[in-house]
């Protein structure tokens, strides 16, 4: 997993503050990924190490986790449901700098940031954002979009905020808010966002109607 590199010298003759800023939400999969990135110095230093600790040990300075010129660096092979803390150090040759701020990340696959009904890890299946109860803005929430109901969310959902589907036979596509591309936004054909044709509501999924055929129901009708 880690990238391994020897730092036989540490010696600081200079400080230098850099923060990190996690930029990427990990792919599922059997492990997760990380992306970080940090202010870079100035002037531009021959390169940066990271190094990571779990929760109760220490850095080890002779080993770390990645390398290189830019300030930025992608980390795979993290655990799920792990803690992971790092910091980043500059370097010039032999000398390197004192450690920068600390951050800390861990892999949740419970966690649903925006209350929808769909974890953070998941949004990333579906295209969702998980900051965005919803995503295409049409008045229902992606989870709801997708036919999730109470019994399907995880114990990081607020139950007062999530509105399950109330007919989980059928779905929208909560990233295009005009899901049968009738040019009538699905939230405004399910006027109560539950996931239901109701009465008195258009289906989002039913498509344009044919104008002949209208016509024909008008002249049957007559």
């Amino acid at each position: 997993m880690a990238k391994k590199c020897i730092s036989r010298y540490r010696k600081f003759y200079y400080l230098i503050f850099i923060t990190i800023a996690i930029l990427l939400i990990p792919t599922k999969g059997h492990a997760a990924q990380v992306t970080m990135a940090w202010d870079p110095t100035d002037p531009a230093p021959d390169g940066y190490r990271l190094y990571h600790r779990l929760e109760g040990q220490d850095y080890d300075y002779e080993n770390c986790i990645w390398s290189g010129e830019e300030p930025n660096a992608t980390i795979y092979g993290l655990y799920d449901d792990t803690g992971y803390y790092f910091v980043v150090r500059a370097f010039e040759g032999d000398v390197e700098s004192s450690d920068s701020n600390e951050v800390y990340f861990i892999y949740d696959t419970t966690i649903d940031s925006d209350d929808d009904g769909i974890t953070d890890v998941d949004e990333q299946l579906f295209g969702t954002s998980p900051n965005d109860a919803d995503s295409d803005g049409d008045g229902i929430q992606d989870g709801t979009e997708i036919g999730l109901t109470l019994d399907d969310i995880g114990p990081e959902t607020d139950r007062n905020i999530f509105i399950p589907d109330a007919d989980p036979t059928t779905t929208t596509n909560p990233t295009d808010s005009d899901s049968d591309h009738d040019g009538i936004m699905d939230g405004d054909e399910d006027t109560d966002h539950n996931g239901m044709v109701d009465e008195g509501e258009s289906d989002p999924n039913a498509g344009p109607v044919n104008p002949l055929v209208f016509m024909q129901f008008l002249l049957l009708d007559d």
